[in-house]
């Protein structure tokens, strides 16, 4: 991408709310950007579009919302399939499934919590 297209990047990044950062890329010295909660180098990262950086970019709170979400239609699934599993392997496997999915809901939740708590 040229240092033209890489300029022309930055300033649609920055209509949409980017913020120009005061540190350097320690990769390349160009400059660097937050972007929905994520810093990185326009040139470096590689992004040719506005599209691109935004079907990428996830913002750490995006990730346990989503995370919470496909954990919730897990256990959904597991639980559909527990009542319906047959023989003992199944059913225990099945309980292991819905253990370790609510062992990692909990600590979703609880950073959910800290971050709330942070903010507010």
């Amino acid at each position: 991408m040229s240092s033209r297209d890489t300029s022309r990047l930055v300033v649609e990044l920055m209509r949409r709310g980017a913020t120009l950062l005061s540190e350097s890329c320690p990769t390349c010295g160009g400059v660097m950007l937050r972007y929905r909660g994520v810093t990185f180098c326009p040139r470096c990262s590689g992004f040719t579009s506005v599209e691109e950086v935004e079907s990428t970019l996830v913002a750490p709170g995006d990730l346990l919302e989503n995370l919470e979400k496909v954990l919730y239609e897990g256990l959904r699934d597991d639980l559909r399939s527990l009542t319906g599993a047959k023989g003992h392997e199944e059913r225990g496997a099945l309980l292991r499934s819905l253990k370790e999915e609510l062992e990692v809901l909990e600590i979703v939740l609880r950073l959910k919590e800290l971050r709330s708590k942070s903010e507010g």
